[in-house]
């Protein structure tokens, strides 16, 4: 009797797992879309216990493992290529490295240079003062000295002038706003007839202090510049004058 007990569990022991092995089979057959037979699924879903629901569940669990296991596969394939990119920007970053160091050293030796040149013209500018100090042209001097008076005349009358046009350019543009606003006004036919009448008389107001503001404008520019058709010709000679004063 116990001999035969063995030999039916080792025989159900042999059944249950020949029957795991042909439902999970099964499972996947079903979860990779491959066609099964209806019949022989049905007999194996019942051989190994489990319900419709269960063996959906079954399925939907092994096509995400299906899954997933192809985004592992695709991990492998990228540790693969990260040797040879780890190798790229080992390469890359030398050079890099090589560029900038020869770049900063291209840098720094310019900078030098120009820091080289500067000193060396402010030496020279400062003998180019002692020149002009020394000069020892006494009419020269005096000319300089002549043309040097009439310049600061000259610009002290200048500066308010040019103060003047300034403030005169922003009086042109005040009146230029307002009557622009105006003349829209003056033709709004939901204004009444008293109110775009005053409107109109304020514009005509405008109009002639624009007038009367433009025409000091163009006097204001034109004595500036007779002025500075004044200072050309004593800023060339000043400027001449420099030069004959580094002669030696």
């Amino acid at each position: 009797m116990l001999g035969i007990l063995e030999k039916i569990r080792s025989k159900k022991k042999e059944l249950t797992s020949n029957t795991s092995d042909a439902y999970f089979q099964l499972v996947r057959e079903v979860a990779g879309g491959s066609e099964v037979d209806v019949e022989q699924a049905a007999i194996v879903i019942e051989a190994f216990g489990r319900d419709d629901a269960s063996f959906e569940k079954d399925v939907e669990v092994q096509q995400e493992r299906i899954g997933l296991a192809s985004q592992l596969r695709y991990r492998h394939e990228l540790e693969k290529r990260l040797p040879k990119l780890e190798q790229a920007e080992r390469i890359a970053s030398e050079n890099y490295q090589r560029v900038v160091s020869e770049a900063t050293s291209r840098l720094n030796e310019a900078k030098r240079a120009k820091r080289d040149v500067e000193h060396a013209l402010l030496g020279l500018t400062q003998i180019e003062v002692r020149l002009r100090e020394s000069c020892l042209d006494a009419s020269l001097l005096q000319r300089e000295t002549e043309l040097n008076s009439l310049r600061i005349k000259l610009v002290q009358q200048l500066k308010p002038l040019q103060e003047d046009v300034s403030r005169s350019a922003g009086m042109i543009q005040s009146h230029e706003f307002t009557i622009k606003a105006l003349e829209k006004k003056s033709t709004d036919k939901l204004i009444n007839p008293v109110g775009r009448a005053s409107y109109k008389k304020e514009l005509d107001e405008n109009s002639r202090a624009l007038a009367h503001e433009r025409h000091i404008h163009t006097q204001l520019t034109r004595a500036i510049a007779d002025i500075d058709s004044e200072l050309c010709p004593l800023d060339q000679e000043l400027g001449l004058i420099r030069l004959k004063k580094l002669e030696v």
